[in-house]
């Protein structure tokens, strides 16, 4: 079998290093191309064939040790992702998804892996593979029990079939949300000021992956200091998408319902799940929850059901309360570290630098829900609710509670978590509502077509295999009542957005058809 051959059977990306592994490994690809089993159906999920996959493996995935594999040649022969999970989820931001679902995981001894802002179709299942094997060393160690993939952003590259044909599971469980809540729940999603400008990184070293990630990512996070006053600077920190000026989106310090213009048309992070079930080709059977099902009681009877099924532990009794807590209030607040000694950076050519890494002292005020098993936990030496941790590392640990700052840092996190709550609450105060959600697309009638049309797409598993689910979805009645309240009004001519995908890229627009195109489609 030629070179040729396997990267067309494979459908491989031409370039110089992966030409260079299909001919590293020509002999055992060829073999395992012609032998019985890559004709029988794929272990781990779905109903096809190995050969009749999307993106056939071109090795044997079950000849693979993933624990010592390189990824890029993982990727390059099209190997599922390490067979490490239990299960999946998957479904839009605002549905629990990087909340309540994770953290209540989390108290029933189940590990999450899932999004850390990739975008690009390799370095998702690069972050994945990588949180995966991690978690695996965790569960043979006993600290955890079982592994949950979370999936729930949509690259929008040309690989982004490949990765997700690269995601087997026996059992996916998909989060929706009536629609209308959903964009509800993103208008109110509040993010930390800042901004992704590439300068604001140029001093930082790209040779280390994790820098070379942040960089990516374009994210900052504020860090705190002894010198701050904890309201001021938790009331400054927190503003809104508030809508699209037709290329970024745009910002205040409280929601609105314009910013749907936005969500709406942000399918990277919302409103995919008929792309995902399209996509998702190896899962052999997809339950549904909705978010209500991880809110307040109904998240313990939820827990309980989950943990019969998949074998983590069950809910705590101690541990009830929190889980009727709303884990989203506190979301962009925490984990905040602190910096106890900023005068270990020097000021060079106007920006901060740390003139030795381990010179810095930093501690972080977390949650119950965010604590981190790499760090050590030193809560209980601070006054605080049950609900926060306090973490650092050992050496930072003892160096603090034996120096004369102890009892000023002691002091400044009992005001710091005292002020994120207050905080939290006005941030909460300021939300808007379902109904002011569909008053916006009452008087906006374009919107409120592309919008139907995105839901064309989002809802389409639900429209044919739970439509009692759909059914329940009291709020997305009453959009469509408008619409066609609207159509009615003006004339309907049949004419619908649709979501189209903009060439070779994969990624997606709106699209408006006739009535006669949209005949033809069908």
């Amino acid at each position: 079998m030629t070179t040729e051959e396997i990267l067309q059977i494979g459908k491989v990306e031409r370039n110089d290093e992966n030409i260079a592994i299909i001919e590293r490994f020509k002999e055992q690809i060829s073999a395992w191309l012609k032998s019985d089993k890559f004709q029988q159906i794929a272990v781990g999920g779905g109903s096809s064939t190995y050969a009749a996959l999307p993106y056939p493996p071109l090795l044997d995935p079950a000849s693979i040790n993933y624990e010592t594999s390189d990824i890029k040649l993982c990727w390059c022969l099209n190997l599922p992702l390490p067979p490490f999970y239990d299960f999946m989820i998957f479904g839009s931001h605002a549905v629990s998804l990087h909340s309540g679902v994770p953290a209540f995981l989390r108290l029933c001894n189940c590990a999450s892996v899932g999004r850390q802002g990739e975008k690009e179709s390799f370095r998702i299942y690069e972050q994945f593979f990588t949180q995966l094997k991690a978690q695996k060393a965790a569960k043979n160690k006993g600290k955890i029990k079982k592994i949950a993939l979370i999936v729930s952003d949509l690259a929008l590259d040309s690989q982004n079939d490949k990765l997700y044909s690269l995601m087997p599971a026996q059992l996916a469980i998909n989060i929706v949300r009536d629609p209308i809540s959903n964009i509800k729940g993103l208008c109110n999603l509040a993010l930390q000021r800042g901004s992704a400008d590439e300068c604001d990184f140029s001093e930082l070293d790209t040779s280390d992956e994790s820098i070379a990630r942040t960089k990516r990512r374009g994210i900052k996070q504020l860090c705190f200091s002894l010198n701050d006053e904890p309201s001021k600077t938790l009331s400054e920190l927190i503003w809104y998408v508030s809508g699209y000026d037709g290329e970024h989106a745009t910002h205040e310090l409280a929601p609105t319902p314009a910013a749907v213009e936005y969500w709406m048309r942000e399918i990277y992070q919302a409103f995919h799940d008929g792309v995902f079930a399209r996509m998702l080709v190896r899962l052999d059977e997809i339950h549904t929850l909705e978010t209500k099902d991880f809110l307040g009681q109904n998240a313990l009877n939820t827990m309980r059901t989950l943990a019969a099924k998949f074998g983590f532990d069950e809910p705590k009794s101690e541990q009830e309360w929190l889980f009727k807590e709303r884990v989203s209030d506190y979301k962009y607040f925490l984990p905040a570290p602190i910096m106890l000694n900023p005068s270990a950076l020097n000021a060079k050519n106007g920006k901060a630098v740390m003139t030795d890494e381990k010179d810095i002292m930093v501690l972080w005020l977390t949650s119950v829900f965010k604590s981190d098993d790499s760090r050590k936990d030193i809560t209980k030496h601070f006054d605080l609710p049950e609900f926060f941790r306090v973490e650092t590392d050992p050496a930072t640990a003892y160096t603090l509670l034996t120096s004369h700052m102890a009892s000023k840092v002691k002091l400044y996190i009992k005001d710091l978590a005292a002020a994120i709550i207050e905080q939290s609450k006005k941030e909460r105060a300021k939300h808007i509502s379902e109904t002011d959600i569909l008053e916006y697309f009452r008087g906006h009638e374009d919107s409120a077509e592309m919008f139907d049309g995105l839901l064309f797409q989002h809802l389409r598993r639900l429209r044919e295999s739970e439509p009692k689910v759909l059914e329940s979805f009291g709020f997305y009645k009453e959009f469509s009542q408008i619409l066609a309240e609207q159509r009615q009004k003006r004339g309907d001519d049949g004419s619908r957005y649709r979501l189209v995908r903009k060439g070779d890229d994969k990624s997606y627009a709106f699209a408006k058809f006739s009535k006669e195109q949209l005949e033809k489609m069908r």
